[in-house]
């Protein structure tokens, strides 16, 4: 090309003739693993110019749609919007030109180790290796997840990836929200955030052991990676937890696909070590409102979830204020009954069993009951699923057992012909996945001096 050709063009095809091979250089640095932080250097002007350009002209759209999904994943590590980005590195654009941009943005790598350490948040947050992920979102076994990423996950940097599953942490998320919050809290623009529990994935780890739950999680990673779209965070924020930033403009309808996606994504069986497990999930969504900050947003999401599993789970619900009146009071409920279990303030009734032949009282049946200090008497169908929901129901369980178990060995010792008496105390299903029921009546038989049969 010649130089009065080159001249004759307008700045911005210079700027993208110019910034097409910067980024497929970029490309290949990034898939060779050199140079994570250059990459970002890289990436970012070029990215912008050609974005500008396309939106000034057809002939760039390809260039343009490309670039706005490299922009996304800049946004994403930056915690910026894409629109940010580009009137940032539009400025320079103009005010340098790309080449000089270029060459300083080089010479910032010398002295900038921030942007290092951006750079390997690009490399780690959701570049996981495709084999991995496509294999556990598919139809391979789960085991295979574990197989090869596992070693570099220790090498994450720990305070912004979980180094489990390699999604952001909760610090991350937290950080990406309050930039989110205070760019919304400016322009007014909407974003929400979803929270996800696992339901029953405690009792697959009870189950199975902690290397399959971990390889659940593993795979449920991956899925929500698939079901969200491409600029949204994806965060690990406890055990069995994961948060989700929609962010650029999500609307209550963008947050509920997003939703339903990933209920989907977490209903297909899991295959792990040759089982096929089947999970479910309950999300909540909180939408942001102009006065709310970002903490507010995660906690509203959090309750909608509480709400969303108390309902039966495999569902999502959306915030709303008077869901708070109802978890804050749930949550004093739940209080009240740990204390009253751990202090014995529950109380054992017995109901007769009789033999319908000669009418005769053969046994009990054990009830308990939840005499509460200021709400009167609480309903065993209230606390009972609320002990089940939380890590409760074992100590209860083992409550009315001692309780029934010594009521029994009284009775057989102070009443005539009462050698025979049983006590028939009910169990929950979770009772049996939550600890080890067997050793819990062994030893309350011991205890109480009783035989193991009548």
């Amino acid at each position: 090309m010649s130089a009065t050709t080159v001249g004759a063009l307008p700045r911005h095809v210079l700027h993208v003739r110019v910034a097409l091979p910067v980024v497929a250089l970029a490309v290949l640095l990034y898939a060779t693993g050199f140079g994570p932080a250059l990459v970002v250097v890289l990436l970012l002007p070029a990215t912008a110019a050609i974005r500008t350009a396309g939106v000034r002209s057809a002939r760039y759209g390809l260039g343009w749609a490309a670039a706005t999904v490299l922009a996304g994943q800049l946004a994403t590590v930056v915690g910026l919007a894409p629109s940010r980005l580009d009137h940032l590195a539009g400025t320079a654009l103009a005010g340098l030109g790309l080449t000089t941009l270029l060459l300083a943005g080089v010479r910032m790598l010398l002295l900038a180790e921030t942007l290092g350490a951006a750079a390997r948040q690009l490399a780690g947050a959701r570049a996981r290796p495709a084999t991995a992920a496509r294999t556990s979102a598919g139809g391979g076994d789960a085991d295979d997840v574990a197989d090869g990423p596992a070693p570099a996950r220790t090498r994450e940097l720990p305070a912004l990836h979980d180094p489990l599953t390699r999604l952001a942490s909760r610090a991350l998320l937290l950080d990406r929200l309050e930039h989110t919050a205070a760019r919304a809290g400016r322009s007014g623009g909407p974003y929400a955030v979803l929270h996800l529990d696992l339901d029953g994935f405690q009792t697959v780890n009870d189950a199975h052991g902690h290397r399959i739950g971990d390889l659940v999680l593993q795979t449920v990673a991956d899925r929500l990676l698939d079901a969200v779209r491409g600029a949204d965070t994806v965060a690990r924020t406890s055990a069995d937890e994961f948060a989700v930033l929609l962010d650029h403009g999500s609307t209550p309808v963008d947050a509920a696909k997003v939703a339903q996606r990933m209920l989907a994504a977490v209903r297909l069986p899991i295959p792990v070590g040759g089982r096929r497990l089947q999970l479910s999930a309950s999300i909540g969504i909180a939408h942001a409102e102009p006065d709310t900050d970002a903490a507010e947003v995660l906690r509203n999401a959090a309750i909608a979830m509480h709400l969303a599993r108390q309902g039966g789970g495999d569902r999502f619900e959306v915030f709303e204020t008077s869901m708070h009146v109802r978890v804050v009071e749930r949550l004093e409920l739940e209080s009240d009954l740990a204390r009253a279990v751990e202090h014995g303030e529950l109380e054992v009734h017995y109901q007769p069993i009789v033999r319908l032949a000669d009418r005769r009282i053969v046994g009990f049946e054990a009830l308990v009951r939840w005499p509460h200090p200021t709400r009167g008497s609480v309903q065993p169908s209230r606390f009972v699923p609320l002990a089940e929901q939380s890590d409760l129901i074992a100590p209860l369980g083992r409550l009315v057992l001692g309780e029934a178990g010594r009521q029994l060995a009284r009775w057989r010792e102070e009443l005539p012909g009462a050698q025979a008496l049983v006590v028939s105390v009910n169990v929950s299903v979770h009772q049996l996945t939550r600890g080890d029921l067997a050793a819990d009546v062994a030893a309350v038989l011991h205890e109480a001096g009783l035989p193991p049969t009548p």
